[in-house]
């Protein structure tokens, strides 16, 4: 890498960093990417060299153009958040992997197997959870993982903290960004002041292992809202923060800064004409029925009747 790009990155303390010194200089991006070919060359070439059983492997950037994968893992794989399960099944006239391989236990034990099931939260007592064969047997769902939490129902003594906070929470105090090891989407981080060293050495550490909701460390003068969790919108004050470091637009909904609705677009032209604030939307979001989030309607004159 070019030595003026080495002395920005050694400038940097966190990844959070080289990603808006990249927005500001698309020059280093490029130079990043050119740095990491030479191992990217060489982990596709050992990629290349796999075999199974004496048979090279082919490697795929895109499985979902794939219909007899995705009816694989339809049917023997379960995913979630935190889980990836894969389990054999009876259809041998059907599927040909399970005809080649088939289950070498008795059917009737097999049959019997269920995937394993998540956590599910017992409506007749409070913070606490299903008993394990209450659920064994349900179909897999890890909506009720408290990162997803979308009901707006949280805690007294987190609800009580964010109200106690409230005075800072406010726009001109935010100092910086952390993102959601899940969800990726960035948080803000506050304080009364400017941020100190120690306080910068306590944010890179967040940077590893945040999710949305956590608290920040006690006495460190940072605030974070605890009310929020991976299904929350972007804090609208991420839009007119103004920090030292370059905070791109992304979608208010999902996070995204690629695919963004750009002002050309007839849909946020439209909307532009009828409100003084438009956030920004991405196609996908948009495409799943999400509407562009306003502010400041405008209002226009009645033309008189003569």
């Amino acid at each position: 890498m070019d030595p003026k790009f080495e002395r920005i990155m050694k400038q940097k303390k966190s990844i959070n960093g080289v990603r808006n010194a990249a927005e500001l200089k698309p020059e280093l991006k490029t130079a990043c990417l050119e740095s990491m070919n030479p191992v990217v060359d060489l982990l596709v070439e050992r990629f290349k060299r796999m075999k199974l059983k004496g048979i090279l492997c082919l490697s795929h950037k895109n499985l979902n153009s794939f219909s007899r994968m995705q009816d694989f893992i339809k049917i023997h794989c379960r995913s979630t958040q935190y889980s990836f399960q894969l389990k054999k099944c009876t259809d041998d006239s059907n599927c040909s992997y399970c005809q080649i391989n088939p289950v070498r236990m008795d059917k009737e034990t097999f049959q019997s197997l269920s995937f394993l099931p998540c956590p599910v939260p017992d409506k007749n007592q409070q913070n606490h959870y299903q008993t394990f064969d209450q659920v064994y047997g349900n179909e897999v769902d890890d909506s009720h993982r408290p990162s997803r939490n979308s009901s707006g129902c949280f805690p007294d003594e987190l609800e009580e903290q964010d109200r106690q906070h409230r005075d800072i929470f406010k726009t001109q105090k935010a100092r910086d960004v952390v993102k959601c090891m899940e969800c990726l989407k960035p948080r803000l981080v506050f304080c009364n002041s400017k941020l100190s060293p120690s306080q910068e050495e306590i944010l890179n550490q967040m940077t590893l292992d945040y999710i949305c909701g956590d608290g920040t460390p006690e006495d460190s003068g940072l605030f974070m809202r605890r009310c929020i969790t991976c299904s929350s919108d972007i804090e609208v004050s991420y839009y007119s923060v103004g920090l030292r470091t370059y905070l791109p637009p992304i979608c208010i909904y999902c996070g995204r800064g690629d695919q963004l609705l750009d002002d050309n677009d007839p849909y946020i032209q439209d909307l532009h004409e009828k409100y003084s604030v438009v956030r920004p939307l991405c196609t996908i979001c948009h495409s799943n029925g999400k509407d562009g989030k306003t502010w400041g309607c405008k209002f226009f004159k009645k033309p008189r009747n003569n």
